[in-house]
């Protein structure tokens, strides 16, 4: 039998993943939670946190302008399902892609219309899931309507 030891070791390309992404968000002075360790080595775990990382154990200990990074081994579907997002809270099946009407990608977009609508009227037309509306809600717009794209219902109040 022939043994062969390697000249370095290193981690898997998942874990070098995240270690990556939360050191390019720290390096941008973003501030970072990851749910649990993002990895199980603590020297690395230990190191991140000292630059600022948080890693917290449920969702809800996530502070509302911090970025959550899923730690490279998963979660279970009902965590991921569960997010809280600019203060408002959603239920989202992400497993089945973009089909929710949940779109990922407009996050800073519902943050915006939160900073612009405090005291104004807001409608929010051909929503599917009213995001934006509740957004607009929560940061206290005078008045925010919503128009379903599904249904082309009349324009219906929200009482946020």
């Amino acid at each position: 039998m022939s043994i062969t030891v390697a000249k370095s070791a290193g981690f898997c390309f998942g874990v070098n993943r995240a270690i990556n992404i939360v050191n390019s968000l720290l390096d941008k002075n973003v501030k970072v939670s990851t749910l649990g360790p993002i990895i199980h080595n603590m020297e690395v775990v230990n190191e991140l946190e000292s630059r600022g990382c948080k890693a917290v154990e449920n969702i809800d200990e996530v502070e509302k302008d911090a970025t959550l990074v899923i730690r490279s081994h998963g979660v279970p579907k009902y965590v991921i399902d569960k997010l809280d997002e600019n203060g408002v809270k959603y239920e989202v099946d992400v497993k089945d892609g973009q089909k929710t009407g949940f779109f990922l990608d407009q996050k800073y977009n519902r943050l915006a219309i939160q900073r612009l609508c405090k005291g104004k009227k807001v409608l929010d037309c051909f929503t599917h899931m009213g995001t934006f509306a509740l957004n607009a809600g929560i940061a206290g717009a005078a008045d925010d309507k919503l128009q379903d794209s599904r249904r082309l219902l009349p324009v219906l109040s929200l009482s946020c």
